[in-house]
């Protein structure tokens, strides 16, 4: 098949080199190729092919992009990879292994060279999540045509919004071809729970108010525990449940809290007393349940770096507050402050205040609400794109 003048100038300029990627085997059967060029983006492919699972058996999934560590999942169906590569030969030798049956590329940034040598093979090609703040088209921009030229070869694209729509038309696309979406962001499993431990858990403690902090850094620790005495000034019965990052640091974590003059216990050891300031959840594999008990949730790491998906606990129904630090999860994080679905911080000083401001239960009602209309768009929007692409899986002849 032909490429335009301004593909076939950018093919030939980076043509040059060999394939000696080693790949993992192919699996039997239709594959569908993800393309994620950011960790979100992969976090979105990830949610729709979690929903494909449940009616698609005999697909398997592969999720390439520059931010994917290799994987390989237990029945070997989805498959994390490296690639496709930077050259032609890299190119040509990646698509000859996987021999694909379709491609959906998320979130932009599309490599014209790809889509060049995607489209000498009969393989589908689909834009994903495109977003008005997406480089839609990254390399080759000195050449005339480029975009448009690379754009056009896409059969479908799914827009964030009309403003990313209107851009894609722009470029070649058809009116017809182009379908807004609303905002995609990923779902993610629903952490489990133990009903019978949270409602015994709940019992224990009554009326009393409390707030969690979630999987804590030992270097986040001292802030957290200033956070709760400051509280302690205005809810004197207030109960933190820290949850450490790393579990067995349970008593280290006990320590401060008694050095801090406050009291302290071990979830491994006992019930929280009515004279318990800070219960350490150090069990490991109840967070499910600590989100589902606490209406507000500090994710630890996200003061100094490190820090859980913020839908995790949004999900459940307890307010997010974090701090600046979000990666890889920024564009989750972005989505509830915009909506005012959670509270950012900059430091221990600030979620000192946070916590004692969540402490009124209107403030935190008005926030969980706001996160629940973010998460269960994301979700809306995953079934959507899934239902698409299922309609796709339909009409492969394998």
């Amino acid at each position: 098949m032909a490429h335009s003048l301004a593909l076939a100038t950018y093919v030939a300029l980076r043509g040059r080199g060999k394939d000696g990627a080693s790949r993992d085997p192919r699996p039997d059967g239709p594959l569908v190729w993800f393309h994620c060029p950011t960790t979100c983006d992969l976090l979105h492919a990830q949610s729709v092919i979690r929903t494909l699972q449940d009616d698609q058996e005999q697909v398997s999934f592969l999720i390439t992009g520059t931010q994917s560590e290799p994987e390989v999942s237990d029945d070997g169906d989805v498959i994390i990879g490296t690639g496709p590569g930077r050259t032609k030969a890299e190119v040509d030798g990646f698509l000859d292994h996987w021999q694909p049956d379709a491609l959906f590329w998320l979130g932009g940034q599309v490599d014209p060279l790809v889509v060049a040598v995607v489209k000498e093979r009969p393989i589908r090609r689909f834009l994903v999540n495109i977003r008005s703040d997406d480089p839609i088209v990254t390399g080759g921009g000195w050449l005339p045509g480029i975009k448009s030229d690379t754009i056009s070869e896409f059969e479908t694209a799914f827009a964030a919004d009309t403003m990313t729509a209107t851009r894609l038309i722009r470029l070649g696309m058809s009116q017809e071809a182009v379908t807004v979406t609303g905002s995609f962001t990923e779902s993610i499993p629903v952490l489990p729970n133990n009903e019978a431990e949270r409602a015994d858990f709940a019992q224990v403690v009554g009326s009393r108010p409390m707030w969690l902090a979630s999987d804590v850094p030992v270097q986040e620790l001292e802030g957290v525990i200033a956070a709760h005495k400051n509280a302690l000034r205005r809810s004197h019965r207030l109960l933190l449940i820290l949850e450490p990052r790393n579990p067995e640091d349970g008593p280290i974590y006990a320590e401060a809290v008694e050095k801090a003059k406050l009291k302290a216990v071990l979830r491994s050891e006992d019930d929280p007393k009515d004279t318990t300031h800070v219960y350490i959840a150090d069990l490991g594999q109840e967070r499910g349940m600590w989100f589902r008990i606490a209406p507000t949730t500090y994710i630890g790491g996200t003061i100094l770096g490190g820090g859980r998906h913020p839908f995790e606990p949004a999900s459940l129904g307890s307010v997010v507050v974090h701090g600046p630090e979000n990666k890889p999860y920024q564009d989750a994080y972005s989505r509830l402050d915009k909506a005012g679905g959670a509270k950012a911080v900059k430091n221990n000083v600030e979620l000192a205040s946070a916590i004692e401001k969540l402490l009124s239960p209107d403030k935190a009602a008005q926030i969980a609400h706001a996160a629940w209309a973010v998460t269960s768009q994301g979700a809306e929007v995953t079934n959507r794109v899934a239902s698409m692409i299922a309609s796709l899986l339909d009409t492969l002849d394998h």
